[in-house]
């Protein structure tokens, strides 16, 4: 009985290290608002953009045994407007890998936006779809009894799950705010011997910003997002200066119970169109040393390129007929 309790105790801890970090944060939300809201999805009517997200959290973080540790997670996004529909429509594609220990969890979702556009503006509501793969490795496991009844599994064990996401965003000229909510479906996952892995619970994120141009030369974008799964929250505020629209560098705080973050961002828009945007992320740790290295880097590349245009039918006049 006290072997099948040690291990329940394993893995109740990483269960908990795996729910704090169920949704993969990035210090660089503001440039990649596809992964917060599906509403976003083709906002901007003339390119599609796509993006690669690095993410390596505690760099350095070792655990007891073993080698690595510390949390990385990868996000590749891609959204257009999808013009052969007319000037309402976005589409978006998202893929991220996030490890976690002895979990890896995987998202592929697909996003769907409507944009009722205005003077100023715009107002969009949008949904997503796709699933959430996850996996854990018993080999990384450490039992008190190798022979324990409750480590049915062997290697990785893979779960799939549907998973979906729904918001709704508004822009007026500088300014912006969106809504969403993620884990519509609130899947479960389950291991071994009547072992209950991690339920994927709602969770609500508020996010918004502005760009106010200060002068010809300057821009400035605060921006702020509110995160929770109603059990607890976490929040974030940036500051962030662009120059001529080629180089940019700002800061932020992220909280939860009390400052845990603060973070340098700094990138550059390059090519003749700047068309190309490489940027960095530092985050220094301010609590919770103890169980935490002291940093985190994030890297993010980005492109955009001119969305297609439709074929337009042109009039063809005939002294019989006109089509």
């Amino acid at each position: 009985m006290k072997l099948k309790y040690s291990f329940l105790f394993v893995f109740l801890l990483v269960q908990s290290f795996a729910f704090a970090q169920q949704d993969a944060q990035f210090s660089q939300y503001m440039f990649n608002q596809l992964y917060l809201n599906p509403a976003y999805a083709g906002t901007d009517t003339t390119y599609m953009n796509m993006s690669i997200t690095y993410r390596n959290q505690w760099t350095g973080y070792s655990p007891t045994f073993d080698d690595g540790g510390a949390p990385s997670t990868t996000l590749v996004s891609f959204n257009m407007p999808l013009k052969f529909l007319g000037t309402h429509h976005g589409l978006g594609l998202q893929y991220f890998d996030d490890k976690l220990g002895p979990l890896n969890n995987r998202q592929l979702l697909l996003s769907y936006a409507y944009h009722f556009r205005f003077k100023n503006g715009f107002f969009s509501i949008g949904a997503r779809g796709g699933f959430f793969n996850q996996s854990l490795n018993y080999s990384i496991l450490r039992p008190t009894d190798p022979n324990d009844p409750l480590l049915a599994g062997t290697g990785d064990q893979n779960q799939y799950k549907p998973d979906f996401a729904a918001g709704i965003y508004l822009r007026v000229k500088y300014y912006y705010i969106g809504i969403a909510v993620n884990h519509l479906s609130k899947s479960s996952f389950n291991y071994g011997m009547g072992l209950t892995g991690i339920s994927l619970n709602n969770h609500y994120t508020v996010n918004g910003g502005a760009d106010l141009p200060i002068s010809d030369n300057v821009t400035l974008s605060p921006t702020a997002i509110f995160k929770s799964d109603l059990n607890s929250i976490s929040y974030e505020g940036s500051l962030i200066g662009t120059f001529k629209g080629q180089y940019f560098l700002g800061t932020s705080l992220r909280n939860s119970n009390k400052i845990d973050d603060l973070v340098a961002i700094a990138g550059i828009n390059l090519l003749k169109d700047k068309s190309l945007r490489i940027s960095y992320a530092f985050d220094y740790v301010l609590s919770g040393k103890q169980a935490k290295a002291g940093s985190s880097h994030e890297m993010m590349v980005a492109y955009r390129m001119l969305a297609p245009k439709p074929k337009l039918r042109y009039m063809v006049r005939t002294p019989r007929f006109r089509f």
